[in-house]
């Protein structure tokens, strides 16, 4: 098990400035003792190897010294030895960088899996939950042309499409599913309600636009684990299985907290799959639940979605402004344009088409969790929306500038 650091000296100093002096200075320290290329440290021997380089122009002198143990049942009593060693050379040295290090590949490599067990742990409590209360594949007929061909170019076969949006949602997003809160209901209904109600509003008409959790939603009732406790854990995880992604250093105690979190986490996880049987979601709840899964797979999805909402807020405001239909025929026809119908022409919507193809193409997204578009698809899609939210916007100021 080697440890490897490269320290530069001042060679204009008077302190190590060769080999030996070096070695002299690690035993200023009574507890170590080095004797050629051995060193004693605390009844355990290591082997150390150094060599020098020297940068005449910087007047400068670059050592590598490698520290090796070859039994791991000392890397406790190495790793503090590795501890007292830099403390000495930082004292004088002007940098100090680490070349290599198999004390942090050993407990990233035990930790790792542990982190694996629980990432796909919660993926399998989504699954299970997404099909057994929602339904698989309820909806993916009329699909716009271009996304069909992206689906149908995606080189992955029936048996392992299943589980595609599940995979391709990284460790963070998958979280955000079940603990970010949303709401059933956005502001332009919230608005909408407001504006209608002639008394009044009592707190149980506004449940629905409050955000909450879908762990709030369906688990926690069951599952002794409130939804903020449980996203601390699994944020303070992905910091740990980031160090590790990142080659980070990773110490003991690093694997030490990430074997504690994945325990208590999987534990929770454990509990709410034992319980997804019994979670039943209104039918007036299963799009919602449907979308906040989709939403949450990718960043370019998620900017699909915010583009979706702005594009039927503008949508509607549009409609509202052009004062020919009154508010149910207004509600009527957008609610048939996201379930899949053709931009009526009297609606006289600009770049009708491709409307349609946005509302399917979310129609899809939020119905189909077998197969996902590529993201490139997807980018053209919200390059898209921009475009057609630009010419709406246009639309309604030409409709505002008109009025008396």
């Amino acid at each position: 098990m080697k440890v490897e650091y490269q320290i530069v000296i001042d060679q204009t100093g008077d302190v190590c400035t060769s080999i030996d002096s070096l070695k002299a200075l690690l035993q200023l320290n009574e507890k170590i003792t080095i004797k050629d290329n051995s060193i004693e440290f605390e009844n355990s021997t290591f082997d150390i190897d150094v060599k020098d380089h020297l940068v005449s122009n910087r007047n400068q002198i670059v050592y590598t010294v490698s520290f090796n143990t070859r039994k791991k049942e000392d890397i406790e009593i190495f790793s503090c030895f590795l501890k007292l060693v830099r403390s000495l050379i930082l004292k004088i040295a002007l940098s100090v960088s680490v070349l290599w290090d198999d004390i942090s590949l050993y407990y990233s490599e035990r930790a790792y899996p542990e982190i694996w067990k629980s990432e796909n742990l919660l993926r399998k409590l989504i699954y299970k939950f997404m099909v057994e209360t929602v339904g698989q594949n309820w909806t993916d007929e009329n699909l716009p042309e271009d996304f069909r061909s992206s689906i149908s170019n995606t080189k992955i076969n029936n048996r392992t499409a299943s589980l595609n949006i599940l995979h391709k949602a990284d460790f963070i997003q998958l979280s955000e599913f079940l603990f970010k809160p949303y709401s059933k209901k956005g502001h332009q209904e919230l608005y909408k309600h407001i504006n209608n109600v002639r008394e009044d509003i009592k707190f149980n008409d506004l449940t629905d636009y409050i955000p909450r959790s879908n762990w709030k939603r369906y688990f926690n009732s069951s599952v002794d684990c409130e939804d903020q406790e449980f996203e601390k854990k699994w944020s303070r995880l992905y910091e740990l299985r980031c160090l590790i992604a990142h080659n980070n250093f990773f110490s003991k105690n690093d694997y030490n907290e990430v074997s504690t979190l994945c325990n208590e986490i999987n534990t929770i996880i454990n509990d709410a799959i034992g319980i997804v049987k019994n979670v039943e979601i209104p039918k007036t709840e299963v799009e919602g639940v449907a979308e906040n899964l989709a939403k949450n797979t990718s960043e370019v999805v998620t900017e699909f979605f915010e583009g979706y909402d702005l594009l039927r807020s503008k949508l509607l405001e549009y409609l509202h402004l052009r004062g020919d239909l009154n508010e149910d025929e207004i509600e009527h026809a957008v609610e048939r344009i996201a379930k899949g119908d053709t931009v009526p022409k009297r609606l006289g919507f600009p770049s009708g088409k491709e409307v349609n193809a946005v509302f399917l193409t979310r129609k899809h997204l939020i119905g189909n969790s077998n197969l996902t578009p590529k993201d490139d698809t997807l980018l053209r899609y919200n390059q898209s929306i921009h475009e057609i939210i630009e010419l709406i916007s246009k639309e309604i100021c030409n409709l505002s500038s008109s009025e008396p």
